[in-house]
């Protein structure tokens, strides 16, 4: 009974931070350093992502893909300013493949599961 009642306090907590455009690892930042919790699942049996499609506040992209991409982005930037960087060219190159790879592996998962695939390209 304890259970229950600490997993829907998870979820009512959990909710309002995704609707301000929090991702699930800030909000799990949240919950460890305000209420104690190392790990949501542990209390709620949920992990913050899936609680969060459940309500309906899915990401468009996952979060590792998210920062992959932010980080081409910051590296393409430096290597407008700095075009003689072959190391940075040699990064972006890791990274970007990274991209793809994820973009590769998640596209077969969704195959595999039968969800809907996800909408996003390589541009940056």
């Amino acid at each position: 009974m304890v259970a229950d009642r600490n997993s829907y306090h998870t979820d009512a907590r959990a909710t309002p931070f995704g609707k301000k455009g929090l991702t699930p690892s800030k909000i799990g930042i949240i919950f460890r350093d305000s209420h104690g919790a190392a790990q949501v699942r542990f209390v709620n049996g949920n992990k913050i992502l899936r609680i969060m499609k459940s309500v309906g506040l899915n990401p468009g992209i996952p979060e590792d893909v998210y920062h992959m991409i932010k980080k081409a982005v910051a590296i393409r930037k430096h290597l407008e300013r700095n075009r003689k960087d072959k190391d940075g060219k040699f990064r972006l190159i890791l990274v970007e493949s990274r991209i793809q790879n994820a973009k590769r592996t998640s596209s077969e998962l969704e195959i595999r599961i039968g969800a809907q695939p996800l909408r996003w390209s390589k541009t940056l």
